[in-house]
């Protein structure tokens, strides 16, 4: 619907031998283009949003999780991995490189954007076999590598687009 110009109502009043005239807008329209105004104001704030040079800060890490630290009632064929979205500067380069050598998978220069963690979830929660509690997943070991290929594939599914 193309927004109409806000054109004044004119009324005269007078009171007290005295000539006022008032002026009203059509509401609709007023806020019709108070709207636009704020968005063209939200798209011109998007590309400050994120400092340049930060927007793909993060690594995405999937381990293993160690005997210790699995669940008491695990079944024993089954493995735990945790799926983890860390900023770059909150770790050491000695640390990255540790988990770029000891992780089931590393994935580098990942966005800002929380929406691969969730890309990740849907595509796992849609197996029978998958338990899932809070960033850690639960399924047969001998899958493992099948699961990781799907992160995988799901990871360069969202950095295509």
């Amino acid at each position: 619907m193309a927004s109409q110009a806000a054109t004044p109502n004119l009324r005269k009043i007078t009171s007290n031998n005295e000539s006022f005239t008032i002026g009203s807008y059509n509401v609709t329209d007023t806020l019709s283009d108070r709207i636009t105004d704020l968005n063209q104001q939200v798209r011109q704030l998007v590309p400050r949003a994120v400092p340049n040079g930060k927007e793909r800060t993060y690594i995405l890490i999937v381990e293993e999780v160690n005997e210790d630290e699995q669940l008491e009632d695990q079944q024993e064929d089954h493995i735990t991995i945790p799926i983890r979205r860390i900023n770059r500067k909150d770790l050491r380069p000695a640390k990255i490189e540790r988990y770029r050598r000891e992780s089931l998978l590393f994935v580098d220069n990942l966005p800002i954007a929380m929406t691969i963690n969730e890309k990740i979830k849907e595509a796992l929660q849609q197996r029978q076999d998958m338990e899932i509690w809070s960033t850690h997943y639960t399924f047969p070991e001998n899958q493992l590598d099948f699961i990781i290929d799907i992160i995988q594939a799901v990871i360069d599914t969202e950095r295509a687009h």
